[in-house]
């Protein structure tokens, strides 16, 4: 009997190769590993047509030194897939730079923040343009998690009108998260101002003020990393509240209603609706975007950040 396979049927494999094996690419601030998508090497693995081909860094984790190189130049005769960059910030332009000199690769995905200053971000830019053929995605893991998507953009709970963040461990690194978060539901920044300073030092945390040109703020307030870390935003819209706490790992919808004691007047759903953000795996909603986007299948335009909105990130804190 001639068995016939249908080809369109069969999973496909992308190969892959990750540079940087520290926190984010191993992670190794995790105080455990089961049940958790926090860290590349993972998330690579957790998916069934993603085939990891090689790891690089300067110091190679255990169990790993089959398949890893001390030097990413080692990686010279490699054409991927994807290639994944969770390096330390000040390395990412050259990483690249250096793989991208012999060989290719369709996807990059690169750890966030994308670049350590917008020279260098507009450097890549520069660099990827003589590569048309490979796409470039920053790893703000919320962008691709449709429970964000939705929660934020969801068009009953009508326009912007101000905001409040709270946030731990610097301006660029974490601030940044919200503002990949927000930038979509703010057509046209006109400004930011810092709180007791004349320019946000962009690794560091400071209390600052981002205005849109219809007169939307959000304010961003910053706390100290060693006292705890701290992600916290609260949105108020037309019709109602959004807000979200990393620590419970949540978002809540409070809807406006009808105050039922005082004529005439609106308050806030006291209970409202509450969604688990499940993200214990925040990096499987990034890579189920980059297998849907390398095998050409159709996905929601709202997710997702590319180069160019990386760039705005940086643009904000350096302006």
């Amino acid at each position: 009997m001639t068995i016939i396979i249908d080809k369109s049927k069969v999973e496909k494999n992308f190969d892959v190769a990750l540079v940087g094996l520290g926190n984010v690419g191993f992670g190794k601030y995790l105080s455990r590993r089961e049940d958790l998508l926090l860290d590349h090497y993972s998330a690579i693995k957790n998916q069934n047509t993603l085939n990891l081909v090689l790891c690089s860094d300067k110091r190679i984790p255990d169990g790993l030194q089959e398949f890893a190189v001390n030097d990413v130049k080692e990686i010279s005769s490699l054409n991927v897939d994807l290639l994944v960059i969770s390096t330390s910030t000040e390395t990412h332009l050259n990483v690249i730079e250096t793989f991208l000199k012999q060989n290719s690769a369709r996807m990059i995905l690169i750890e966030k923040p994308c670049t350590g200053s917008i020279h260098e971000i507009n450097q890549l830019k520069k660099l990827l343009e003589m590569r048309v053929e490979t796409e470039i995605f920053v790893n703000y893991h919320r962008n691709y998690n449709d429970i964000f998507i939705d929660a934020f953009s969801n068009k009953a709970m009508g326009k912007l009108q101000c905001g409040v963040v709270h946030y731990s461990n610097g301006a660029l690194n974490n601030a940044s998260h919200a503002l990949s978060l927000i930038f979509p539901m703010l057509e046209d920044v006109v400004g930011i101002e810092t709180f007791g300073s004349s320019r946000i030092k962009k690794f560091q945390d400071l209390d600052f003020v981002l205005e849109n040109s219809d007169g939307t703020k959000v304010v961003f307030l910053a706390t100290n990393e060693e006292l705890y870390s701290n992600f916290r935003l609260e949105l108020d819209f037309d019709h109602g509240v959004v807000s979200y706490d990393s620590a419970k790992g949540e978002i809540q919808t409070r809807m406006r209603v009808v105050d039922p004691d005082f004529n005439g007047r609106r308050n806030l759903d006291p209970v409202g609706s509450t969604v688990s953000t499940n993200e214990r795996k925040g990096f499987q909603y990034v890579y189920n975007f980059l297998v849907s986007k390398l095998g050409n299948e159709k996905v929601n335009p709202r997710i997702g950040i590319n180069l160019d909105a990386a760039i705005k990130i940086h643009e904000i804190f350096e302006q």
